[in-house]
Parts: structure tokens; C-alpha cells; sequence
């Protein structure tokens, strides 16, 4: 799955004095865009282009899936999608909001990874 790619980035990264928290930031967003987007793939749900997490979640439900808090708490990360990737944030990104990036991005990552197995044990 591309987002655990993203989310090693971002944990990566934070790590790393010359990258920037936005950097940072933005590949814990990109985890949480990718890893719902894989889980609307397997329930065969069509969406948009978009970064908009809310948009992702609304999707989700829609669809029928239950949508576990932690998931709607990522919808704070989607600034990170483009606004940060392009420093246009009105605050800088801190440390700690690094962590609480990376922290929803592994929780999302684990429920859309249950939820894609789940789809793939009922084929």
C-alpha cells in the first residue's frame, strides 16, 4: 500500500534537521489520503480528485462503513496537502504537530488496512 510508504516518510523525515515539519506533515497526509482512497477502491466506491479528507470520510459512510473517531480526527491533516506543501500555512507546523500527524496517519493506516483485508476475505 503507497500510504506506508508515506507514512515511513514522514516518520523518516521528522528525524531529519534539513527537512522542514511541513515536509513532514504533508507525507502523514498523504498516508491518510491514500490509505482511505484504497479502502474506497475495494468497496468499488467512486470519488473525485480531491485532498480533502472530509470529502474521503463523507465518501466512507456513504459507502457504509463505520468510521471510527481517529478517522474523522484526521480531517485536521488536510491543510497539510497543499497549503503546506507550498509553505502557505497560517502557522508554522511544530514538532508536536508532526507527531500528531504521524499518530493519525498510523491509525488510519491500520483500520483501512483491516478494512481492505476484510473486502479482499469475502471475494
Amino acid at each position: 500500500m503507497q500510504a506506508r510508504s508515506d507514512l515511513s516518510l514522514a516518520k523518516a523525515a521528522r528525524k531529519i534537521e534539513e527537512v522542514l515539519p511541513e515536509q513532514a506533515a504533508f507525507h502523514a497526509e498523504q498516508c491518510v489520503e491514500k490509505a482511505i482512497k484504497a479502502v474506497l477502491i475495494a468497496r468499488n466506491a467512486e470519488f473525485p480528485p480531491t485532498h480533502n479528507i472530509q470529502a474521503l470520510v463523507d465518501l466512507c459512510e456513504k459507502a457504509g462503513l463505520a468510521v471510527p473517531p481517529e478517522i474523522d480526527g484526521s480531517v485536521e491533516l488536510t491543510p497539510y496537502a497543499v497549503e503546506g506543501r507550498y509553505l502557505e500555512l497560517p502557522e508554522p507546523v511544530s514538532e508536536l504537530d508532526v507527531e500528531r500527524a504521524i499518530e493519525l496517519a498510523e491509525a488510519v493506516l491500520t483500520w483501512a488496512e483491516k478494512q481492505v483485508a476484510k473486502k479482499r476475505d469475502r471475494k
